[in-house]
């Protein structure tokens, strides 16, 4: 019975020793080198030396934020003779899923949504852009929000 404790003890203290070891040691810090001088000793630093941390920096990654478009700007109807750009996420043959869809869009964002019918079939549009460069960030915005089909239309201004 001994040698079996004996020898099982050996097999444990075998195996610790060949066991990777893990060690946390802090990280060590260079000393920071002194700011130059003049010849007459004088800093020539002008902003206080940057603090060294120790701990780690951890950055998320945010999901983007909708392209600023205040009320007052979705609310003025563009000049006459300039167009409008908005964003179509759906087109259906169906009022009905059309306007569930519209139903979606206005919880989830700020932006206008319309229906709207043309040549039998029931397009959802969002937003009333001045530039297609602000329609077509806002479509980047909703395809994030699960409308991957999402693209920019221009509305032509009336006579």
């Amino acid at each position: 019975m001994r040698v079996l404790a004996t020898v099982g003890l050996g097999v444990a203290l075998f195996l610790a020793a060949c066991a990777p070891r893990r060690t946390t040691q802090p990280p060590q810090q260079q000393p920071a080198p002194p700011p130059p001088t003049t010849a007459s000793g004088e800093s020539l630093q002008e902003t206080p030396p940057i603090e060294q941390r120790s701990e780690p920096v951890i950055i998320f990654e945010e999901e983007p934020a909708p392209p600023e478009t205040t009320a007052q700007q979705a609310a003025t109807p563009a000049p006459v003779g300039i167009p409008v750009f908005r964003v179509q996420v759906f087109a259906a043959s169906s009022r009905e899923r059309a306007e569930m869809i519209a139903q979606d869009l206005r919880q989830i964002q700020k932006e206008p949504v319309v229906v709207v019918e043309e040549g039998g079939l029931f397009k959802v549009q969002v937003g009333s852009f001045g530039s297609r460069l602000l329609a077509e960030g806002y479509r980047d915005f909703l395809r994030t929000k699960g409308y991957p089909d999402a693209f920019v239309v221009e509305i032509s201004p009336g006579p």
